[in-house]
């Protein structure tokens, strides 16, 4: 199944808000299915000093997504278990 991860920039309006969250999403590539997987929090930095992008990947397995996040000041690495989302975007 064709499936791509990704996230955006805070500052991209078509997909975010530019309130400081961005989307993690999961889009089907055969048939347009798309589903919002997490809203993150990226820090709000002027000069990128630190700077946080999602960039979600897949584990080995195709199962697992990992993507880093922004939360209570500190930056964090979240794992999430896909299985049960992929069986729903099957034709």
């Amino acid at each position: 199944m064709p499936l791509i991860i990704t996230d955006a920039y805070n500052h991209e309006k078509s997909v975010a808000k530019g309130d400081g969250i961005v989307p993690i999403r999961l889009m089907n590539t055969k048939t347009g299915k798309e589903i919002l997987l997490a809203q993150v929090r990226v820090p709000d930095v002027k000069d990128n000093s630190f700077r946080m992008d999602a960039h979600p990947t897949w584990d080995r397995t195709g199962r697992y997504v990992i993507f880093n996040g922004y939360d209570d000041n500190n930056r964090g690495v979240y794992i999430a278990d896909l299985q049960k989302t992929i069986e729903e975007l099957k034709p």
